[in-house]
């Protein structure tokens, strides 16, 4: 689980989140998982979020091993050991 703000909810919650990873680098799509089963997919190059599967932009902060990632109204609070296995 991860902690996020999903689609059309205005309240932080727990997120039940996925990774298919792709090498060591960080190189990986995460899947969360909201209320009412919506998914959200975000796509990590290197460990930096380069894209959503959505129309909104995606923008994102980090502080210490924790990525902040926002797709519009939304957000997604990623862990380094998510993306990388570690």
């Amino acid at each position: 689980q991860v902690n996020c703000v999903p689609p059309y909810e205005t309240a932080a919650m727990m997120c039940d989140a996925g990774v298919i990873r792709r090498g060591n680098d960080g190189t990986a799509t995460v899947v969360a998982i909201g209320k009412n089963n919506l998914v959200r997919r975000i796509l990590f190059v290197q460990g930096k979020p380069m894209a959503a599967d959505g129309m909104d932009a995606v923008s994102s902060s980090k502080q210490g091993d924790l990525t902040t990632v926002k797709v519009g109204e939304e957000r997604y609070d990623i862990p380094d050991a998510f993306l990388t296995g570690g």
